[in-house]
């Protein structure tokens, strides 16, 4: 097994950058045979084979662009949906903890009383 570290910053930058230049292109080209195909077809001689050619690479780099920038921000969007969630896990546990406690002190005197019941 290899020492380095798992999670190495310097590394993750690197592999952010790489990844957005990539779905930056993806997109671009994608785009550009998508619109392409689509004007093809609304032109007068819609020529199905161009426009197949064209549009299904240009749809799927599109697809492919968008994956990996989503990819490339998951960081970004895990950090958000926290600071979203927090405040109400927070809220939600101060509100729920008197009746834990008032539940977990009537099972712990249960507890206790069928042990003593058990030393009889």
């Amino acid at each position: 097994m290899n020492n380095k570290e798992y999670l190495n910053e310097e590394q993750y930058k690197k592999t952010k950058k790489k990844l957005n230049i990539i779905s930056n292109i993806l997109l671009c080209i994608g785009a550009v045979l998508a619109i392409s195909s689509i004007v093809i077809q609304m032109t007068e001689s819609s020529n199905a084979m161009l426009m197949g050619i064209l549009g299904a690479p240009g749809f799927f780099m599109l697809m492919i662009g968008i994956f990996l920038k989503i990819t490339c921000h998951m960081r970004e969007i895990s950090a958000f949906t926290t600071q979203q969630q927090m405040p109400v896990a927070k809220e939600g546990i101060e509100k729920m903890a008197p009746s834990v406690g008032v539940a977990a002190k009537e099972i712990a005197k249960g507890v206790k009383e069928g042990l003593k019941d058990e030393d009889k």
